[in-house]
Parts: C-alpha cells; sequence; structure tokens
C-alpha cells in the first residue's frame, strides 16, 4: 500500500502546475499524511508550487474550521437555525483530512458503510 501510496503522490508531484488549480477548485482537503509527503517532495523540487500548496491547504482548513464551527453553534439546542449540508459535513470532513482516509481497495469496502453513515454525502 504505501509503494502505491507514494507512486500516486510522486505522479501528482509531478504534474503539480497542472493539479494545483484543480485542487484549489475543488470541495476535496488533502488528509495531513498526503499533504506531508506532497510538501516534502515540492519544497526539494519546486518551492514556488510547495508556497502555492501550503497557501491552498491552509486557506481550505480556515473554510474547514468556519465551518466546524458554525455546526458547534448550530448543534446547540438553543440554537434558531440548523446547521447547513457544508456544516454538518464538515465534522467527517475534518476528521479524515486530520487521520486520512481509507484509499483503493479499502475504500470500496468501506463506501456503503459511509453512506448509511453520513447521508449527506
Amino acid at each position: 500500500m504505501e509503494e502505491k501510496e507514494k507512486g500516486t503522490i510522486d505522479a501528482f508531484a509531478e504534474r503539480i502546475e497542472e493539479l494545483l488549480p484543480e485542487y484549489e477548485r475543488s470541495e476535496s482537503v488533502l488528509c495531513r499524511r498526503h499533504y506531508v509527503m506532497l510538501l516534502q517532495i515540492l519544497r526539494r523540487e519546486n518551492s514556488t508550487a510547495a508556497e502555492r500548496l501550503e497557501r491552498i491547504q491552509m486557506k481550505k482548513l480556515r473554510v474547514l474550521r468556519e465551518r466546524l464551527g458554525s455546526f458547534i453553534d448550530k448543534f446547540d439546542y438553543r440554537a434558531r437555525e440548523r446547521p447547513t449540508k457544508e456544516e454538518i459535513s464538515a465534522l467527517p470532513l475534518t476528521i479524515e483530512a486530520l487521520k486520512g482516509i481509507e484509499t483503493g481497495i479499502a475504500m470500496k469496502h468501506c463506501e456503503e458503510r459511509k453512506r448509511r453513515r453520513f447521508p449527506w454525502r
């Protein structure tokens, strides 16, 4: 599994100029482990892209933090508003960003279970 992960991260690093704008526009957030792996490669090979990746990742994490904070505030029984879909999804996305998520074959087996736990996906 680690070899496959490393190959994927290496491929991402090789195509960083093409993929970084796509990543920036997406709702995805790299998990901490893959972010660190990619950043290490980019710092050695393309410091400008490494800086851009850091800026983008921090922006995505700030948005996630804001959504999570709003979700927590609205989850209170005294709140007048219900959490939005984006706010509700902030909790599992935060966990995935911090701990990572299964990839490849393992993910296929977990997909149905996740849909049941997180119906908003």
